[in-house]
């Protein structure tokens, strides 16, 4: 038991430090260092992502409109994928309303960016989108799930349309997430026929085969033909 307590009490103390030295680049190292699988580090890994959210928001705070960026990045841009991370660590701690008000502020925030950078945030915002319904169905809120599944089946269907002159794994990919929420809300067909040109595309390109979400559509797509 010692050896897995001390391992634990020192990266606690190096959270510590970085966190007193308001040091976002040793979070971040930290953050990217952390196995997603562990569930021993769970807690270790939301309070890590809670401080560096905080961090971030702080530093927006200060900045006066300016850009301000960490790792060459823009601070904005990179703050709503860290509330989603923050949102699934703490749906994973069972603190479901905390992780619904995080995952509101990823897709506020995602939303401003999609007003700008279309092509860099449709799929960002789709994806929080869609965790934001699953989070909401969890909790009982059916209406407000499906309303934000809608939202984000829109978005997908946009990127289809977007990406669909250039077979790729990316539009198989949105095919297949399509294809899922459509399921969810109820469109049979749409889902049916989105998940067919899913597995169809994953068939014919060169690499298809060997990605993992080609199983996935398979399975997606029996389940929809039973």
């Amino acid at each position: 038991r010692g050896s897995c307590v001390e391992p634990l009490q020192w990266l606690d103390r190096i959270i510590e430090r970085g966190e007193a030295a308001d040091d976002l680049g040793l979070l971040r190292e930290i953050n990217d260092a952390l196995p997603r699988s562990s569930i021993v580090l769970r807690p270790h890994a939301l309070a890590i992502r809670d401080k560096i959210v905080t961090r971030m928001i702080r530093m927006l705070q200060k900045s006066d409109g300016k850009v301000v960026e960490e790792r060459g990045i823009p601070i904005d841009l990179q703050l709503p994928g860290f509330l989603d991370e923050l949102s699934e660590g703490q749906m994973q701690m069972g603190m479901r309303m905390e992780s619904l008000q995080s995952s509101l502020m990823a897709t506020g925030a995602n939303r401003i960016l999609l007003e700008t950078r279309p092509d860099l945030f449709l799929r960002v915002e789709a994806e929080s989108l869609w965790k934001r319904a699953c989070i909401m169905k969890d909790l009982g809120m059916e209406e407000d799930s499906f309303q934000s599944a809608q939202l984000a089946a829109r978005l997908f269907c946009e990127l289809v349309e977007r990406t669909r002159n250039n077979p790729s794994l990316e539009l198989a990919g949105h095919l297949y997430a399509l294809a899922t929420i459509q399921s969810s809300i109820g469109e049979k067909e749409s889902a049916l026929s989105s998940a067919k040109d899913s597995v169809g595309l994953y068939r014919v390109l060169p690499e298809g085969s060997q990605d993992p979400f080609f199983a996935r559509s398979l399975i997606n797509l029996g389940s929809m033909q039973n």
